[in-house]
């Protein structure tokens, strides 16, 4: 199972997707609230899909929550938009959207 986290205002988004594609209901969380689904769901095998590891993940690791698979979609876009084997440039380069974001820093001896 996929989980895709978006970041929202003060909150996430959260949306498990199926082997089929099949997306299920969105739940909303808290920043707080966060780190324990991401446990739970850790626990059952997710694979996590988010825009920027730098913004999601300190924030799990305050809490102690460490997850094994995750795609961060900003990376991906760096790495393909720096690739010599696309036959074109991708249309999203330079779109502000991609630019990466300010990191969250934690201090990794307090993340356990």
């Amino acid at each position: 199972m996929d989980v895709v986290l978006a970041p929202l205002d003060g909150a996430v988004a959260m949306s498990a997707v199926a082997a089929d594609a099949t997306v299920g209901v969105p739940e909303t969380l808290t920043w707080a609230e966060l780190p324990a689904r991401v446990r739970q769901l850790e626990g059952a095998g997710a694979r996590w899909i988010w825009s920027d590891t730098r913004e999601i993940y300190p924030r799990l690791l305050e809490a102690s929550v460490r997850v094994d698979r995750c795609r961060d979609l900003r990376l991906c876009h760096a790495i393909l938009a720096g690739s010599a084997y696309l036959p074109e440039r991708l249309p999203s380069v330079g779109d502000p959207r991609w630019e990466p974001v300010d990191p969250v820093l934690v201090d990794a001896g307090e993340a356990g």
